[in-house]
C-alpha cells in the first residue's frame, strides 16, 4: 500500500501537462507498431512456406518485406524516443530538484538498458514506478 509520500509524488508527476503527453507518445507508439507486426508476423509465415516449398523467389519477396518492416519499426521507435526524451527532460526540469533528476535519470537507464525492443523504454507508468521507489528510498 502506498504511503503518503508515494502519493504526492505520484499525484505531482500526473497531474502535469506533460504527463498527458507523453501518455500519448506511448500510445502513438503502440499503434504505429501494431499494424506493422500484424503484417511482419503474415510475411514470417509466408516465408516459412516458401522456403519449405523451395520457392527461393517468394521466400526472397517475404525476406524484403521483413526486412522493410523491421526499418519501419526502428525508425518509428526513434522518432518517438526523441519525442519521449524531449517531454521527460521537460517534466524533470519543471519539476526540478531531487525529484526532477530521479526521474531524468530512471528514464535514461529504463532506455539504456535493452528494453527498446519491446518498447519498454517508453512506459510512462513503470518510470513513475520506480521513480516513488527510489524517491522513497531516500
Amino acid at each position: 500500500m502506498p504511503n503518503a509520500t508515494q502519493e504526492k509524488i505520484t499525484l505531482l508527476l500526473q497531474s502535469s501537462p506533460y504527463h498527458i503527453e507523453l501518455l500519448q507518445i506511448e500510445k502513438d507508439y503502440r499503434a504505429s507498431h501494431k499494424p506493422i507486426l500484424a503484417q511482419t508476423k503474415k510475411s514470417l509465415t509466408a516465408y516459412r512456406v516458401a522456403t519449405r516449398a523451395g520457392n527461393t523467389a517468394a521466400a526472397q519477396e517475404c525476406q524484403d518485406n521483413i526486412d522493410q518492416n523491421v526499418h519501419k519499426m526502428v525508425d518509428i521507435h526513434k522518432e518517438k524516443k526523441r519525442e519521449w526524451d524531449i517531454v521527460i527532460g521537460r517534466l524533470g526540469e519543471d519539476v526540478g530538484g531531487l525529484l526532477g533528476r530521479t526521474l531524468t535519470d530512471v528514464a535514461r537507464e529504463l532506455g539504456g538498458s535493452g528494453a527498446a525492443a519491446d518498447g519498454n523504454d517508453m512506459n510512462l507508468e513503470k518510470v513513475l514506478a520506480e521513480v516513488v521507489k527510489r524517491m522513497h528510498s531516500e
